[in-house]
């Protein structure tokens, strides 16, 4: 493409017959332009050099035509032994300035894979299939550069590099396939994934509360065994307290045995003497009762009788009375002091019984 756009705009075009005697094209006529200025689409980077300073001298040189001249009366003062520039054709140069900077634009920018190949395959097919491959070949057969068989080849091996796009194209596109099956497999494996995530974040969840309301009854039922233990030794100390009471109330008790077998002595001792003080004062009371009833019975009789000899009736004589009542009278001493003995003995044992109800 190059060496055609240098080839058609470096070198101006002269009209000249067919091989067949016939002008190719009625459209070549000199015609007066203009200059204007070219609308030139800055070219993107290319991918591995910079454009060359040759193709920026083609610009250039169709630029540098004076305003209303044409590019032969341009060039007319071109030096003898070189190829003067004649007559300037402005629809083939618009045509082929057409075709290069759409195919340029279209194919020079960085792509990979698929859609490079699609716009390779656009640009051929516009290429070939386009209303301008007649004027190029026609430029060809003017200018006499190229032969007709060199630009069959051309097609040729264009078609041949078209069909191998398209092989790739197919490639590129079972390719497209597969992965798309793939990116589906995934997106499936994913949407389960996370379905499988949410699951398991809801039981974390539950498992976080079923932690938390544990760990409040763990920390209650810590709190419920302090307390019980905080009771447990109160009721230790208790419980040593009352040992310490019991045994005091057993020294108390052994205290009490023994007042008690001081009181059965006293008892027994007091029961002695009672047996014999009974004895002796009940006799007493009797001998004095009946001798006192014998006394009123005598004197109810003299008083009936008066003459009655009544001296064999009389009661004994008075120091008998006397001696009898001053022993009574110790007895009942000695029976004033043993119930005084028992009343001590007896009240200590009687405070001991208060405390053990109490």
């Amino acid at each position: 493409m190059d060496k055609i756009r240098k080839t058609l705009l470096v070198h101006p075009l002269k009209p000249k017959k067919s091989k067949r005697g016939v002008a190719t094209s009625a459209a070549l006529k000199p015609v007066v332009v203009k200059k204007q200025k070219t609308t030139h689409v800055p070219e993107p980077q290319k991918p591995e050099a910079e454009a060359t300073s040759e193709d920026q001298s083609v610009h250039k040189e169709i630029d540098d035509y004076p305003e209303g001249a044409t590019q032969t009366e341009a060039t007319t003062s071109a030096p003898k032994g070189k190829l003067k520039k004649k007559t300037h054709f402005p629809k083939v140069e618009d045509a082929m300035r057409k075709v290069w900077e759409d195919s340029w634009t279209k194919f020079l920018p960085k792509t990979e894979g698929k859609k490079t190949v699609e716009i390779l395959h656009s640009c051929l097919s516009s290429l070939i299939q386009g209303a301008h491959l007649a004027a190029i070949l026609a430029c060809l057969n003017y200018e006499g550069t190229l032969e007709m068989s060199e630009a069959a080849d051309k097609v040729v091996k264009l078609q041949a590099e078209l069909e191998k796009a398209r092989t790739d194209l197919g490639v590129e596109k079972s390719l497209s396939a597969e992965l798309q099956d793939q990116v589906m497999k995934l997106g499936s494996i994913l949407d389960n994934r996370e379905t499988l995530m949410a699951s398991l974040e809801a039981k974390v969840k539950g498992l976080e509360k079923d932690a938390t309301e544990k760990s409040a009854l763990i920390t209650s039922l810590t709190s419920s065994n302090d307390n019980l233990k905080n009771d447990v030794r109160g009721l230790e100390i208790e419980l040593l307290n009352r040992d310490s009471d019991l045994a005091v109330v057993r020294r108390e008790l052994e205290e009490t045995k023994g007042h008690l077998s001081n009181v059965d002595e006293a008892f027994s001792q007091y029961r002695q003497e009672s047996e014999g003080f009974l004895m002796a004062e009940g006799t007493n009371i009797l001998m004095n009762g009946w001798n006192s009833c014998k006394k009123i019975m005598l004197g109810k009789i003299k008083a009936a009788y008066p003459k009655a000899d009544l001296s064999q009736f009389e009661p004994e004589d008075q120091d008998e009375d006397e001696g009898q009542e001053d022993e009574a009278g110790q007895n009942a001493v000695a029976i004033v002091d043993a119930e005084a003995a028992v009343a001590e003995v007896v009240a200590p044992v009687g405070d001991v019984e208060a405390n053990d109800v109490a």
